[in-house]
C-alpha cells in the first residue's frame, strides 16, 4: 500500500531553526500505519508503540485497549505488529503481554524497548486505577515475559507515581529517563537494578508548550554532540506535542540545550481528534537505512509514523 507523506513538516507551525545537536526534519504520513480493528484487544484504541528493528524487520510493541470493555475503563495490554518496510504492518490477533499482578489491574501500558545481547528490556506502566508505577520485563523472543515489578515503589515525589522509562544502554552504567510531570534520570550496572538520582534532570517550563507536564519518548540516542533525549509533553489546555533535549555525554544529568519548540504537533484530524484530543506522543524510534522512522500515538487512538534523513556523521559511533 502506497501512503501519500505530508507535505509540510510534522510542526507546521514551527518558525525557529534547528539546532546542530538537531538536524532532523521530520515529516509524517497524512493517514494512521495503524487503527482500531473491528474486533479485538485493540478495537477501540491501538496507539503508543514501542519499536525495535531486528534485520529488516520493523517490531512494534502496541497498546491496545478493546469495546468490549467500558469506555471509561480501557484496560492496556500489549501485542505485536511486524513489518518489513517500517510502515505497513501485520498484527497479531492476542496480546503477548496482559495485566497479572493487583498493581497492573487496569492495565500495562506505554511501553519502551530496546535489545541487549539478545535480551528485550521493556519498560511499560502499570495502573491499578488509582496509581501508575514504572515497571520493568524482560524476554528471550518478545512473547515470553519475565516480570521484575515495579523499579521504584517507594518514588517520593507525586505518591510515588513513576512512568516512562526510556534506556539509554551504554558501557559502564546504563542510563534511564523517567518520568511524567518533571523528567528524573536513573543508572544500573545490569538494566534490571535501578537506581534514580533525588533532582529532575529537565523540569516544565511555565506559560510554555511543556507547562503542564514532560516525559520521556523513545529511548534516547548516542550523537557526536551529546545523548539526545525525544521526549513528550503537554501545555495547560492538555495539547501534547514532541520535542527533544541535549545531555551532556558523559554527566547524563546535565542537560546542555533544549528545543525551543516541538518538532512534532498535533495537525491532522486524526490527531486532534481521537479518544484523548490534541495528541501526538511518540515512544518508538528505529533506524533503517539512513532514516529515522519515530512511531507515535494519534489522539490516543491511532498510530502515526513520522520520518526524518539521518545526517552522515551526526550518529557517535
Amino acid at each position: 500500500m502506497t501512503r501519500t507523506l505530508q507535505t509540510s513538516p510534522a510542526n507546521p507551525d514551527r518558525v525557529g531553526s534547528l539546532p546542530e545537536w538537531f538536524p532532523l526534519q521530520w515529516t509524517k504520513l497524512a493517514t494512521p500505519i495503524l487503527s482500531p480493528r473491528e474486533r479485538g484487544f485493540d478495537s477501540r484504541n491501538v496507539y503508543n508503540v514501542a519499536a525495535c528493528q531486528q534485520g529488516n524487520t520493523t517490531t512494534l510493541l502496541v497498546r491496545g485497549e478493546t469495546r468490549e470493555e467500558a469506555p471509561t475503563l480501557c484496560t492496556g495490554r500489549l501485542g505485536l505488529a511486524f513489518s518489513e518496510d517500517g510502515v505497513t504492518f501485520r498484527r497479531e490477533v492476542d496480546p503477548v503481554l496482559m495485566p497479572d499482578a493487583p498493581y497492573e489491574a487496569r492495565g500495562v501500558e506505554d511501553p519502551r524497548l530496546i535489545e541487549v545481547d539478545g535480551t528485550y528490556y521493556l519498560t511499560y506502566t502499570s495502573y491499578d486505577g488509582n496509581k501508575a508505577r514504572l515497571c520493568l520485563a524482560t524476554s528471550p523472543d518478545l512473547r515470553n515475559w519475565r516480570r521484575y515489578g515495579p523499579l521504584f515503589p517507594e518514588f517520593p515525589e507525586f505518591d510515588h507515581w513513576t512512568k516512562s522509562g526510556a534506556i539509554l544502554a551504554r558501557p559502564g552504567r546504563h542510563v534511564m529517563y523517567f518520568g511524567d510531570y518533571d523528567i528524573w534520570m536513573a543508572t544500573s550496572d545490569n538494566l534490571t537494578d535501578w537506581e534514580y538520582r533525588p533532582e529532575p534532570v529537565i523540569a516544565r517550563r511555565a506559560e510554555t508548550f511543556e507547562s503542564r507536564l514532560i516525559e520521556p519518548g523513545p529511548p534516547p540516542f548516542l550523537t557526536r554532540h551529546g545523548i539526545v533525549l525525544i521526549y513528550n509533553c503537554a501545555d495547560r489546555r492538555n495539547r501534547y506535542s514532541t520535542t527533544a533535549a541535549l545531555f551532556h555525554p558523559d554527566r547524563p544529568w546535565e542537560l546542555l540545550d533544549r528545543l525551543e519548540e516541538p518538532f512534532l504537533k498535533p495537525s491532522l484530524d486524526w490527531e486532534i481528534y481521537g479518544y484523548v484530543n490534541h495528541v501526538t506522543f511518540a515512544e518508538g524510534l528505529v533506524q533503517r537505512g539512513d532514516r529515522f522512522y519515530l512511531y507515535y500515538g494519534g489522539a490516543d487512538r491511532h498510530v502515526g509514523l513520522a520520518q526524518a534523513t539521518v545526517p552522515k556523521g551526526y550518529l557517535a559511533g
